[in-house]
């Protein structure tokens, strides 16, 4: 019996989201007949090897052509967070001149700038711990688009995620029919979904 035709979904931006999809890759490839975006050349930006038109075209049609899809729903990515302390950043920034045209004595205005320092190690404190329950569990979206166009299709989908307690969305957690949370459970896991049957479960919190 031939391997059956995986299409692996899952962010690539970043060095840990490489770490992970590699080590997917490398491990479905000993099973599967893989298909990868990454390894196909779907990155998108300076180092861009086809147009965007050409990677929607091509992922999809592999979407389309599978027997499963594996998708790695963890986001591993802090961007959000820096992109906020940024902002804080910036915005502070600009009553910076501010205090320096008013007419204070330089112990004052010393210590009104020490305030907005502090008032920003706080904020970004304050942040990190929001952004920390957050960031677990959020999905590439790009990720559940392909999630979603599976389902629509009649492809099963196995959710890969190692973060057994992250929340999911109801509308990813009821279109999945199998849950993983490590590498070494992926082949029991294809073969079963593969033949109509589901494996595991979701045993976090769904919203």
């Amino acid at each position: 019996m031939p391997n059956p035709k995986c299409y692996l979904a899952g962010p690539f931006f970043n060095p840990e989201q490489i770490l992970v999809i590699s080590k997917l890759e490398d491990t479905l490839e000993s099973y599967t007949e893989l298909f990868s975006p990454r390894k196909a050349g779907g990155t998108i930006g300076k180092d861009a090897k086809m147009s965007m038109t050409e990677i929607f075209e091509i992922n999809y049609k592999h979407i389309a052509g599978s027997d499963l899809m594996v998708a790695q729903i963890e986001a591993l990515d802090d961007r959000p967070v820096q992109v906020a302390k940024r902002a804080i950043h910036d915005h502070l920034a600009t009553y910076q001149p501010m205090i320096d045209v008013m007419n204070l004595r330089a112990n004052d205005r010393d210590a009104v700038h020490a305030l907005l320092r502090g008032f920003e190690e706080t904020v970004n404190d304050h942040l990190e711990t929001i952004m920390g329950k957050f960031l677990p569990n959020y999905s590439d979206i790009g990720t559940i688009w392909e999630m979603g166009v599976a389902y629509e299709l009649g492809i099963p989908v196995i959710a890969f995620n190692p973060n057994k307690g992250r929340m999911m969305n109801v509308m990813l957690s009821e279109s999945c029919r199998g849950f993983v949370n490590n590498y070494e459970d992926l082949p029991a896991a294809i073969e079963t979904v593969v033949n109509g049957g589901t494996y595991g479960r979701h045993t976090g919190k769904v919203t």
